[in-house]
């Protein structure tokens, strides 16, 4: 059973939900879905490919990711749960979606998984997230 940690460090975003727009193109209108890949996403994939060289984990797996996100000045509250921060489940979905392909074949493998976000403990602690893999077969 194959396992796979590191830390990516950057400030987590969430994958937006894709959105519908109307084009009129030669005066018919047509519709057109798009789903806008945010720069998180990107530095999360930039950073696996140069990070992960093995092939792609096959089979059911256990994900675990602890994003640390910025508090903003304002807030005086203990956890992250302002619109700010975003939604764990989109926060999820931007990494999963960027490791497709490369940590493993397809985030549909995912048959645990376990997120959760925070603010930064400590002055120093790094925003990111944490990521731990492991194959269950």
């Amino acid at each position: 059973m194959a396992e796979y940690s590191t830390f990516i460090e950057g400030i987590p975003k969430p994958q937006p939900r894709p959105r519908c727009r109307i084009y009129t193109v030669r005066g018919k209108t047509v519709p057109s879905i798009y789903s806008p890949v945010t720069p998180w996403r990107k530095v999360v994939r930039s950073w696996i490919n140069d990070h992960y060289d093995a092939e792609p984990l096959e089979g059911p797996l256990r994900v675990s990711l602890f994003f640390t996100v910025p508090r903003l000045k304002t807030v005086q509250r203990e956890g992250p749960i302002g619109k700010s921060e975003g939604d764990i489940d989109n926060l999820v979905k931007a990494v999963l979606d960027a490791f497709n392909g490369v940590l493993f074949v397809d985030d549909a493998q995912v048959t645990e998984l376990h997120a959760s976000k925070h603010y930064p403990r400590e002055e120093l602690e790094r925003h990111g997230v944490s990521v731990y893999v492991k194959q269950l077969l």
